[in-house]
C-alpha cells in the first residue's frame, strides 16, 4: 500500500475516499476497487513489459472475510491441465461452497 499511494491519490479523489487504509480495499465502490486492481496490474510490469507478480491476493470484504485471489494472464496454473466438471445442483461441490456461503439452492 506504501508503494502504491503515490500513484493512486488522484484515484482516491476522483472516488472520495479519504485516505488509503484497509476501509478503502473493502470499499464497495467496484469503480475504485477495479481501477486500483489496473493500476496494480500495471504496476507489475517491469521495463520490457515482463509480468513480475501473478495476481492480487486480497481479503473478501464480505463475511466471513475469506481470502481470495485475481489471476492475471498469462495464468500461473497450466489451464490445460484443469479438471472439468458438470455442476448441478446437486454437486457436492457447489452445495458445500453454497452452505459456507449461506446461499440457499432452489431446484426448480
Amino acid at each position: 500500500m506504501v508503494a502504491a499511494l503515490p500513484g493512486v491519490g488522484g484515484l482516491l479523489r476522483s472516488y472520495g475516499i479519504p485516505s488509503f487504509d484497509r476501509a478503502a480495499l473493502l470499499s464497495t465502490k467496484r469503480g475504485f476497487t477495479r481501477r486500483l486492481a489496473g493500476y496494480m496490474r500495471e504496476q507489475a510490469l517491469d521495463g520490457d513489459g515482463t509480468l513480475r507478480a501473478t495476481g492480487l491476493r486480497y481479503e473478501s470484504r464480505l463475511p466471513p472475510s475469506w481470502e481470495c485471489w485475481a489471476l492475471w494472464e498469462p495464468l500461473p496454473i497450466p489451464v490445460f491441465e484443469a479438471n472439468i466438471d458438470t455442476v448441478t445442483i446437486d454437486h457436492p461441490h457447489l452445495r458445500s461452497a453454497a452452505a459456507m456461503l449461506g446461499v440457499p439452492l432452489l431446484d426448480f
